[in-house]
């Protein structure tokens, strides 16, 4: 069987990959890499293209932030794609030693002269990065005539990445109150949300020396009361502890939240004196003497 690819130019498949397959005795087939059959009385309009040699690397691959990526001379065959095993990424952060990147499960893709890769974990723009390959016997990347793509041994790869921008809290400090004697799981307060123009998924913390009395939730960003924990402003009128985003990208932001306890009127104890409260002696009073019987 011989095997060419041409580019096809009709209704709903322009542009598409075609392989147009010759075996003897049984005529041809036109098929869409996209679709099924393109089937017969089709007008189309159709350029061979010679192919003797496998596909070459169109320069270094490149990454951007999750997504290495191979661009190769020519189309690639989009229905034969690696496992992520066949790829090793590694990524040196900078001041620091190399370390591989894993891949998601289902993070390859072919699509026309490219193959693209997705990291669980972004790459930093200050990040040195190295990709190999290793040809499957399954699978593996090749053009659209079947050659195989060659293996890649800890190939550079171009750090497309802009520089990254820190998440930011709208305020140095913050201050939040609560009334003493407050019940367990009060919000304290409003929610304290950082940005990110990254776009970058935050991850919060809570810390500082005061953060025992108090509980933080990540997801909401909410700090609440905790159980078991007696507010009293005059034992400790106020408390503070620090918030702090992490964009996984090696960027923080920090908060300080001064919690304030408010103080409430102590019920008033009852006075000394009689049952009515009124001084057994005093100024205006007349100290009853008995005198002595005779």
């Amino acid at each position: 069987m011989d095997s060419f690819h041409y580019r096809l130019d009709v209704g709903g498949y322009k542009s598409s990959e075609v392989r147009w397959t010759w075996t003897t005795g049984n005529g041809f087939t036109l098929r869409s890499w996209m679709a099924a059959d393109v089937g017969s009385g089709v007008t189309a309009s159709l350029r061979a293209v010679s192919d003797t040699s496998a596909p070459v690397l169109d320069g270094n691959p490149t990454v951007n932030r999750t997504v290495p990526k191979l661009t190769y001379d020519e189309d690639m065959d989009m229905s034969t794609v690696p496992a992520a095993s066949a790829f090793t990424v590694k990524v040196t952060p900078s001041g620091s030693t190399e370390e591989p990147r894993t891949l998601a499960s289902n993070g390859v893709a072919v699509s026309s002269k490219a193959v693209t890769l997705t990291l669980f974990s972004a790459v930093t723009a200050s990040d040195t990065v190295t990709v190999s390959y290793a040809v499957p016997t399954s699978n593996p990347i090749q053009d659209l005539a079947g050659y195989d793509a060659a293996a890649l041994t800890t190939r550079s790869v171009d750090n497309n990445n802009a520089a990254n921008s820190p998440p930011v809290f709208s305020n140095v400090t913050l201050t939040r109150g609560i009334a003493e004697n407050t019940a367990a799981t009060t919000n304290v307060g409003a929610v304290i949300p950082a940005t990110d123009t990254d776009g970058d998924t935050l991850t919060y913390t809570m810390e500082g020396t005061d953060v025992a009395p108090f509980d933080f939730n990540a997801t909401t960003r909410q700090i609440t009361t905790k159980n078991g924990i007696t507010y009293d402003h005059e034992a400790k009128s106020s408390f503070s502890v620090t918030i702090k985003a992490d964009d996984g990208n090696g960027s923080t932001d920090t908060v300080i939240v001064t919690i304030c306890v408010a103080d409430l009127a102590e019920p008033s104890a009852a006075p000394a004196g009689g049952p009515r409260g009124l001084p057994r002696h005093g100024p205006g009073l007349r100290r009853q003497h008995r005198l002595p019987r005779r």
